[in-house]
């Protein structure tokens, strides 16, 4: 099925872009300012973005001038939080809406499309970190910025399950590997955002993301980078090693998404568009045994046809 295929306009009423751009960033807020609930909280900032663009003015006009007082605020008290802030709203409010936008103009597949969304934030957020570590190892700030942000967490995660040998191991190994795979992790963050989202277009106004999930196949050209990343992290060093970890992780999380399609379209059309079942599909899936399975299957499709008959997006 096409990727642009158009869908009937709902008539919604149209809130105005000053309206629609504090209301993103008020979602987007509550990333930082509600524990545990703000990460879903923050999957609702693109939606009044979205919900301007529907209606056929450029998103630009919602998110600009939000970007445009956060740059001002970084400018005037050079605050790092307020950086963050900037280049986060950036890429998880505004970037999914522009990625639709561009998605509603061109005839892409939708995996193309998810291969953009997810390819922005991996080298916006690879080059920053490079920037601001060189020449030291770009993992190395953001270590230390997890060690000091996550001691309440810590003790809140001790309280739960008990202060142990095995806990405080587990956490000592996750800091070092989440300060790694920033990149991709933020990546696939977005990824999921704009997924979200990506159901609720055709409710909006936009012409896209109307096909079913379950006939998503991945952008042709993955399967290079899939290469590509694998020989860097085999026999690169240093920071191009460090680069190629991160789109391998990457890579890996869209043939992860690939592979979740599959498994829904052999539940059939009943399940696979239930949301329920895709998210207990999802939730089991991110076991790290399972994932890398269902990240097989995405590759394998590539090559070898797993769903027979099936409508493609």
């Amino acid at each position: 099925m096409g990727s642009n295929e158009s869908a009937p306009s709902p008539g919604l009423r149209r809130v105005g872009p000053g309206i629609a751009g504090a209301l993103s960033l008020l979602a987007f807020s509550a990333l930082g300012l509600v524990p545990f609930f703000g990460v879903l909280l923050v999957f609702l900032a693109p939606l009044p973005l979205a919900h301007v663009a529907g209606g056929g003015r450029p998103s630009f006009v919602a998110w600009g001038w939000v970007a445009v007082s956060l740059a001002g605020v970084v400018l005037l008290t050079g605050s790092t939080l307020a950086a963050v802030a900037l280049v986060g709203y950036l890429l998880v409010a505004a970037w999914p809406v522009v990625a639709a936008e561009l998605w509603a103009r061109h005839s892409w597949d939708t995996g193309r499309w998810a291969a953009l969304v997810a390819g922005v934030p991996f080298g916006v957020v690879s080059l920053l970190l490079l920037g601001v570590a060189f020449p030291a190892p770009p993992a190395e700030p953001v270590a230390g910025f997890l060690v000091s942000a996550a001691e309440g967490s810590q003790e809140l995660a001790f309280r739960i399950a008990g202060r142990s040998a095995e806990t405080e191991d587990l956490f000592r190994w996750l800091v070092p590997v989440i300060a790694s795979l920033v990149p991709a992790l933020c990546s696939m963050f977005v990824l999921a955002v704009a997924l979200w989202l990506r159901r609720r277009l055709p409710l909006l106004g936009f012409p896209v993301g109307a096909s079913p999930f379950a006939g998503y196949r991945s952008e042709e050209w993955l399967p290079a980078a899939f290469v590509t990343a694998a020989l860097g992290w085999v026999f690169l060093g240093g920071h191009l090693k460090w680069l190629s970890g991160n789109l391998l992780a990457v890579v890996f999380g869209l043939y992860f998404v690939h592979g979740v399609a599959i498994i829904l379209f052999h539940l059939g059309r009943r399940l696979g568009e239930n949301r329920w079942m895709r998210g207990l599909v999802v939730v089991f899936g991110l076991q790290l045994p399972v994932a890398f399975v269902i990240a097989a299957l995405g590759l394998v499709d590539v090559f070898v046809t797993l769903r027979r008959g099936e409508r493609r997006e």
